[in-house]
């Protein structure tokens, strides 16, 4: 995400965390006319999840596009493991939704699931992807497996209506969780508000990108 901000040379915002109020400030400080998208995600280094329905909700409002950042959340929440969006019933309101095919899938690299059109213009513009190799098949072939395996047909279970996959996942990670207990291994709390903003490393990196290929695009705004 970092990586295509700084490349696409917009004017890029940082909107207080999960603060649908300061995020209806920032946009409606832009003028409607402008290109906006809007980045949130399923927070791994502060623990919590962000407010999707809400900020969905403002983007709307201002003709803002959105991006899901869902890596840390596919394959474990979902009926079919689709992360937390597709719990909440919120998919159909992400313009893009962000995955990974590590962590719960096993194998190596990530997607992005959006429009056909969207989808097709990212092959054409993405340059870490016009030229990239693809998977070796048979990483491919491991990653189709599993996303079979984690989209199995629903059944009735003491955690909801899940796959069989999402199910095995989720009983391990409580039984994990009850042996930390036990053995009194201190950890934080699984949803957790950041005692203070972490260090904000997209500016440095930004700050590098745009010394060696110019200037921000003023035309387009990244919050």
């Amino acid at each position: 995400m970092i990586e295509g901000i700084c490349h696409s040379w917009a004017n890029k915002y940082i909107f207080a965390h999960s603060d649908a109020a300061d995020l209806d400030r920032k946009l409606a400080a832009i003028g409607p006319d402008r290109p906006k998208l809007v980045a949130f995600a399923v927070y791994s280094m502060n623990s919590d999840i962000a407010p999707i329905a809400e900020l969905c909700a403002v983007a709307e409002a201002h003709g803002a596009m959105t991006y899901l950042d869902e890596v840390h959340a596919v394959g474990l929440y979902g009926p079919r493991g689709g992360g937390i969006a597709e719990r909440d019933g919120l998919s159909h309101r992400l313009n893009v939704v962000e995955g990974t095919l590590a962590k719960a899938f096993g194998v190596i690299g990530g997607y992005i699931a959006a429009s056909a059109a969207l989808c097709d213009f990212i092959r054409g513009f993405a340059s870490g992807f016009i030229f990239t190799t693809p998977l070796p098949p048979a990483v491919s072939a491991g990653a189709i497996n599993q996303t079979r395996q984690i989209a199995q047909p629903l059944r009735c279970s003491p955690h909801g209506n899940v796959s069989p996959t999402v199910e095995h996942y989720l009983v391990r990670g409580r039984r994990f969780s009850k042996m930390q207990n036990c053995a009194q291994f201190p950890r934080p709390p699984s949803i957790s508000a950041p005692p203070a903003r972490p260090p904000d490393y997209s500016r440095t990196w930004c700050r590098l990108a745009r010394a060696r290929v110019g200037r921000p695009n003023p035309a387009c705004h990244v919050c």
